[in-house]
C-alpha cells in the first residue's frame, strides 16, 4: 500500500480490514514485506544515474549471467520489485526482478536517462521477433489471460478459449504447459507442443 499509485481502498486494504475485524484490532494489523537486498543500492543508482554491474539469475533459462545495466526506475509489479533498465549486453531495455540479482556493484560510470514512456504493468513485454503460440484453454485456466500479455482471445463452441500469446523462450512455455496440465487441450505450432512433451518426458525419467 506504500507503493506510489496503490489504491488505498482496493483489494489489499479490504483484505487487511477483514483480518483486523475478528481480531478486534482495527489499527494493529501490519504486514511487513521484506525488501530484496539489492533494492536500496538500485534505488541509489537510479537517483544518482550510475551504472551497475550485476549477476542475474534467469528463471526461464535457469542460468546466471553477468551484465552491466543503466537503471532508469524501480517499481513494484505483481508482488515483486523490479528495476527497469538499459542492458548493455542485449543493447535493449529490460525489466529485471530484483530478488534474482545475486550480486551487484555500483559503478562510477554515469548515464543519461532517455525520455521514457510509462512502463506497462507487466513483467514481459513481447517483441516483434518473439515466437507466438496458440493455446486452447479450459475455463479453469482463465487466470492465464489475467497473468500474461494475451494478443487475442476467442471463445470456442466447446466452452474453451483460444488465446494467442507471445513467449519469451521455449522454456517459459514448457513451464506454463506443465503447470496447466489437462487444462490446455490444444497447442500450436506443433513444434512447441513437441518441445513441451520432451521436457515432460525428461522430468518423468528422473522419478
Amino acid at each position: 500500500l506504500e507503493v506510489p499509485g496503490s489504491d488505498p481502498e482496493g483489494p489489499l486494504a479490504t483484505a487487511l480490514e477483514k483480518l483486523a475485524a475478528p481480531l478486534d484490532a482495527q489499527d494493529a494489523v501490519h504486514v511487513d514485506v521484506e525488501a530484496p537486498d539489492a533494492l536500496r543500492v538500485l534505488q541509489d543508482a537510479v537517483r544518482e544515474r550510475r551504472a551497475v554491474a550485476i549477476e542475474y539469475y534467469s528463471y526461464h533459462r535457469n542460468a546466471v549471467s553477468g551484465r552491466v545495466i543503466e537503471p532508469w526506475s524501480v517499481s513494484s509489479l505483481l508482488g515483486h520489485w523490479y528495476v527497469r533498465a538499459y542492458c548493455r549486453q542485449s543493447e535493449e531495455e529490460r525489466l529485471f526482478r530484483i530478488d534474482r540479482v545475486q550480486h551487484l556493484e555500483l559503478l562510477d560510470e554515469t548515464f543519461a536517462v532517455p525520455d521514457l514512456e510509462p512502463s506497462a504493468a507487466t513483467v514481459y513485454r513481447p517483441g516483434d521477433q518473439d515466437p507466438r503460440v496458440t493455446l486452447d484453454l479450459d475455463p479453469t485456466a482463465a487466470w492465464v489471460m489475467d497473468t500474461y500479455p494475451i494478443e487475442s482471445a476467442e471463445e470456442l463452441p466447446t466452452g474453451r478459449t483460444r488465446v494467442a500469446m507471445a513467449i519469451s523462450t521455449p522454456e517459459f512455455l514448457d513451464r506454463l504447459l506443465l503447470r496447466l496440465g489437462s487444462a490446455v487441450r490444444g497447442v500450436a505450432p506443433a513444434e512447441a507442443q513437441q518441445h513441451a512433451r520432451a521436457t515432460a518426458e525428461r522430468i518423468l525419467a528422473r522419478y
